[in-house]
């Protein structure tokens, strides 16, 4: 049992990491605020709320037997109903809302950064929602309760279409009010692709989404932070 519970532990602690940073560097923004008129900050401690509840949930199911009940009901009745699904529109979709910026780009609707800034910002995110998938895929498989046999946890597509949404929404908001979501919207048909087709369970897509969204979000602050570190101007 102690076995089980010690890779848990690892998964939670990655977690607490990731959202640890984001506390963090709302720390470092209330002190700027004591020495400059920086009034941008890339997020709020309360945006990282929802993604670090979409991931404690997904990571809670060898805790929480419910879950796992959850996540078998899901699936049978999903395989009742859409049996024999081929189409697989997900593996290109996930990338529409990040790509979407560059579109955006090309047409030259003004966002709140430039084409080079967007690739940083983008590989950033890619790296950081790869690389904390990678570990918890790794520890999972390890975990019975996560009954990893031909899924993994968490959900790539889904991480990878969240953390392109926000992107999105980062780059629009303030400036397209409605289109700034749109993303998410997308997202959420990745999401619900990969549940239809039988590929992952509820737990591993809902925490597929809060990786995404939080590894952006802690991408953004960095690259607001060494930027501001290098030309002393705050980001506006």
């Amino acid at each position: 049992m102690l076995l089980h519970r010690e890779p848990t532990h690892l998964i939670f602690g990655l977690i607490i990491l990731l959202s640890t940073v984001d506390i963090r560097a709302q720390d470092l923004e209330m002190t700027d605020k004591n020495t400059s008129s920086d009034s941008c900050s890339s997020f709020k401690i309360k945006e990282t709320i929802l993604p670090v509840a979409l991931l404690a949930y997904g990571s809670s199911k060898p805790l929480v037997s419910a879950i796992g009940r959850i996540d078998q009901d899901i699936r049978s009745q999903m395989a009742v109903r859409h049996p024999n699904i081929s189409y697989r529109a997900d593996d290109w979709l996930q990338w529409a809302p990040s790509a979407s910026i560059y579109a955006l780009d090309a047409t030259g609707v003004k966002l709140k950064h430039r084409f080079k800034e967007h690739l940083l910002l983008d590989a950033g995110s890619i790296i950081i929602t790869g690389g904390a998938g990678f570990v918890m895929r790794k520890v999972s498989e390890q975990i019975k309760g996560f009954d990893i046999v031909d899924t993994q946890f968490p959900s790539g597509h889904t991480a990878n279409a969240f953390r392109g949404a926000e992107m999105l929404r980062q780059e629009m908001s303030g400036r397209h009010p409605l289109l700034q979501w749109s993303g998410y919207l997308v997202a959420g048909l990745v999401a619900g692709s990969r549940l239809i087709r039988g590929e992952h369970y509820l737990s591993e897509v809902v925490a597929g989404a809060g990786l995404g969204i939080l590894s952006t979000k802690i991408t953004y602050e960095l690259f607001h932070r060494i930027k501001r570190g290098k030309t002393g101007v705050p980001y506006r």
